[in-house]
């Protein structure tokens, strides 16, 4: 499902704090609940820094990625192990990656690291696939810092997981997610992580 009225969510959060992305999800929301849903992902990473806002009273349950992706990267490398998060300067900004994870040595890009990343997730989000070698680059820098893991916490980033050549542990999102919600799926509603640390429905007061 896609509502293509929903603002861009870096924008939105430097401009109101995000409450026009929150209320056009919320929209969306309500429209998938009337169609008989039953779980819903949102894969955008920045959407989540309203994560607790968005899910408030939400009449079907809401998966979070970024709980999930935490839990994989634990999984992979330990709760303590220095990651490397790439995402756009929202997400960032937004430190709920830290905050899921606060045990985790968290590698942020440099200024010019993230610009180049914002610049990748730019074009790739209007359709120019930029040449891989582009995410390499910041990739192997990160691991040049002590990164045992880097997280592609973009959409856009995610395109370019399989493209990946040097040699560190690539934890892809939106794989982690397709994954849990086949899981959920076939299992008969198994259980999927739905917040960092709080319930799923828990308002924000």
């Amino acid at each position: 499902f896609t509502n293509p009225h929903i603002p861009d969510r870096t924008m939105a959060l430097a401009r109101d704090g995000g409450d026009v992305f929150v209320a056009a999800i919320r929209q969306s929301i309500a429209e998938l609940a009337r169609m008989d849903t039953s779980i819903i992902a949102i894969p955008c990473h920045t959407a989540h820094a309203r994560f607790a806002d968005i899910a408030c009273g939400a009449p079907v349950p809401i998966v979070s990625i970024v709980a999930l992706t935490t839990q994989a990267v634990i999984a992979r490398v330990g709760a303590r192990a220095r990651v490397a998060l790439f995402a756009t300067e929202g997400t960032m900004r937004s430190g709920i990656y830290q905050r899921c994870a606060p045990t985790m040595d968290w590698i942020v890009p440099s200024r010019s690291d993230q610009r180049s990343m914002s610049h990748i997730i730019a074009e790739t989000k209007a359709g120019r696939r930029v040449p891989a070698r582009e995410v390499d680059v910041l990739v192997a820098r990160a691991v040049a810092h002590g990164a045992e893991a880097v997280v592609l916490a973009c959409t856009e980033l995610s395109l370019y997981a399989m493209d990946i050549t040097t040699t560190c542990v690539i934890i892809d999102p939106l794989l982690v997610l397709a994954d849990a919600l086949v899981a959920h799926g076939v299992d008969g509603g198994t259980p999927v992580a739905r917040a960092c640390g709080t319930a799923v429905h828990a308002c924000a007061r």
